[in-house]
């Protein structure tokens, strides 16, 4: 073999070296990508379930939420009509209180009016 022979063969070979350790590094770096991807992948999966979970308890808490309010919009329906029907019958007491005071003071006055026609 020739020098020039050996020379080429030598520089193919440190340059076949160069590129063996590149391949390497490569593959060390896809490796790395790979275990980071997995692990993106994972984190994400998780927050999909997490996600999933509040939004069904949102969907609980607006259905408390709501007939909650549709229990204290009966209540206070319940209570408007209580409150109607007592300011209705504080009216009727009222107009039979009335009535009573005068029955009494047409009464009061027919005995004093009785009273006076017997003293003359």
């Amino acid at each position: 073999m020739t020098d020039a022979y050996e020379d080429v063969l030598g520089e193919t070979r440190r340059h076949v070296a160069r590129l063996q350790g590149e391949l390497a590094a490569v593959r060390d770096q896809l490796a790395s990508a790979l275990a980071a991807e997995i692990q993106l992948r994972q984190e994400i999966e998780a927050c999909r379930t997490e996600a999933a979970l509040a939004a069904a308890e949102l969907t609980h808490a607006q259905r408390v939420a709501a007939e909650r309010d549709e229990s204290a919009r009966h209540r206070v329906a319940e209570l408007d009509e209580r409150l109607d029907e007592a300011r209705r019958l504080q009216g009727d007491a009222e107009k039979e209180r009335a009535a009573v005071i005068a029955a009494l003071g047409m009464r009061a006055r027919r005995r004093l009016g009785r009273a006076g026609d017997s003293e003359e």
